[in-house]
């Protein structure tokens, strides 16, 4: 390993007075490093320095996941190194893959009880009491972000079938998000987020800040997974609702969430901005929902 990787080590509090029992350094990807110190396997993440704040707040995040089971990785340390123009944190080393690794290495049955696993925790994650102080209005957020993407939407010229499927379905279905319940959401929800360690363990990342809102728009992305794997997107379903029939009002705000994240990829595309959705995906989830004649993803 070269003389840079030790420099940026030495300029940590942790390890700067003992570099000389650093031993297997080596690079793992572009901005982390890894390496043993007395026993313990450490990495080194180096970060955008103005991601230092978001770096702060993992101890409250981690704290939270423990209080609900979830073991997240060991932070020892955060801070900036100026000179580099990088903020860093110290953590534990954990032999893991993501969820796309793992779904494509085991078997249908390992990624369903995977999915029931992880949907466990989704619903710890939403269940998790919130401060019933908050002055939250979701519906009237939806009604602002939906007549934003409209306006947007508005001014396209090339404008296809699908996007008035999504227009009409929106505008018809958007007072079903009063009165929903309030959880804490899991945004960075994805394949790459999801963590398996020890075979069948769960650990979860991109839980950056503690947002409010509706815990069923989470099954967005439980949709985008199920292009890929539908046996762990019913693990999830499943073991969210407790093996119980999923309600028909669910199923109605899922749709709406989802039309909403449709037409705004599609959006995004025509203004060559970076989109959720790719061109694919979009054809593949309009059609899970027959072109929204049903509310029901056809992968339940």
């Amino acid at each position: 390993m070269d003389k840079n990787a030790f420099d940026i080590i030495k300029r940590t509090n942790i390890f700067k007075n003992d570099i000389n029992n650093i031993k297997k350094l080596s690079k793992i990807s572009s901005n982390k490093l890894k390496f043993d110190f007395n026993g313990i396997t450490y990495v080194v993440g180096l970060y955008p320095i103005e991601d230092f704040d978001n770096l702060k707040k993992e101890n409250e995040i981690n704290n939270y996941l423990r209080s609900i089971d979830v073991n997240p990785l060991d932070l020892y340390e955060i801070g900036i190194m100026p000179d580099l123009d990088k903020s860093y944190k110290v953590f534990e080393f954990r032999n893991e893959i993501s969820l796309k690794e793992y779904i494509s290495k085991y078997s249908s049955k390992e990624v369903y009880n995977i999915g029931l696993k992880f949907g466990e925790i989704l619903k710890k994650i939403h269940m998790k009491k919130i401060d019933s102080n908050l002055d939250y209005d979701w519906h009237k957020k939806i009604e602002t972000k939906i007549n934003l993407l409209l306006y947007r939407q508005g001014l396209n010229k090339n404008n296809g079938v699908n996007d008035y499927i999504l227009i009409d379905y929106l505008q018809n279905n958007s007072y079903i998000c009063k009165n929903t319940s309030s959880n804490i959401l899991y945004e960075g929800l994805n394949d790459k987020n999801i963590r398996i360690y020890d075979n069948d363990k769960i650990d979860i990342r991109g839980l950056k800040d503690l947002k409010v809102g509706d815990g069923i728009s989470d099954f967005v992305n439980i949709n985008k997974i199920s292009i890929t794997s539908p046996d762990f997107a019913k693990g999830v379903l499943e073991s969210y609702h407790e093996g119980e029939q999923v309600s028909r009002k669910f199923f109605r705000l899922l749709s709406l969430y989802q039309a909403y994240y449709l037409l705004e990829s599609l959006v995004n595309i025509r203004e060559n901005k970076e989109s959720y959705l790719n061109e694919e995906e979009i054809e593949k989830i309009i059609l899970m929902y027959d072109n929204f004649s049903t509310i029901i993803p056809s992968w339940v």
